[in-house]
This record gives structure tokens, C-alpha cells and sequence, in this order.
């Protein structure tokens, strides 16, 4: 589920280690701040982030995100028969799973209520 973002790989793997860096500023700011709410109360290493995780970190960031686009990394992530997170998947990435998901809540709850109030709008 890995995406492309060029043709020259050196540029996937900077690409890569860029975000990972991103994560890691913010890792190391919830540590110095002492707000465990996403990532410090776990075992997280950003070398286990893949660019799948980027794609949906990128997603996020410019609030293109959509509830379509967390169910498949959710299904990525998450056995569906177990409901665990997947043998093959570090828990490193559940824990970023989880906080894209609440990155993503917001931007998301806007958009679907601002297209609500389109809809009743157009109704009357």
C-alpha cells in the first residue's frame, strides 16, 4: 500500500527520512512538554513508520483526509477477525494509526458538517 512519490528511489528514502524527523520533533516536544497524549506513554520508534504512514500523515496535515482513507489504514493496521493490531504490523505504527485518527477527527467532523448544512441549505 507503500506510495510512490517519484521515480528516483534515493528521493522516497529522503522523503521518508523527512517525515521521520517530523515525527520525531514532535515526539521529542510532547517529552520536554510532558504531554503524553500521543506517543510518550508507548514503546514508539518513528524506524518502524512506513510511507504508507507519510501518505496518511500528509493526508492530515493539509486536511485532505476522509473517513475513506482511515478505514483502509485501519484495515492496514487492524485485523479484521481478531480486531488486534496485525501480527506483521510494529506497534510503533498502531500508535501512529491512533494518533491520525485523532488528528484527522477534527478536519474531518468540519467537512462532513459543513456539507450537512450545504444539504439543508439546498433544501429549503
Amino acid at each position: 500500500m507503500n506510495t510512490i512519490f517519484t521515480e528516483r528511489p534515493e528521493n522516497n528514502q529522503e522523503a521518508l527520512e523527512a517525515f521521520i524527523r517530523e515525527i520525531v520533533g514532535i515526539y521529542e516536544k510532547e517529552k520536554r512538554d510532558g504531554k503524553p497524549a500521543h506517543f510518550l506513554n508507548s514503546n514508539f520508534n518513528p524506524r518502524d513508520l512506513t510511507f504508507e504512514d507519510k501518505r496518511m500523515w500528509d493526508k492530515a496535515k493539509d486536511e485532505s483526509i476522509t473517513r475513506a482513507d482511515l478505514h483502509a489504514y485501519h484495515q492496514s493496521i487492524i485485523d479484521p477477525r481478531t480486531k488486534n493490531v496485525r501480527d506483521d504490523v510494529p506497534y510503533s505504527r498502531y500508535t501512529f494509526y491512533a494518533f491520525i485518527t485523532n488528528e484527522a477527527s477534527r478536519p474531518i467532523g468540519m467537512r462532513e458538517e459543513a456539507e450537512e448544512k450545504n444539504k439543508e441549505n439546498k433544501g429549503t
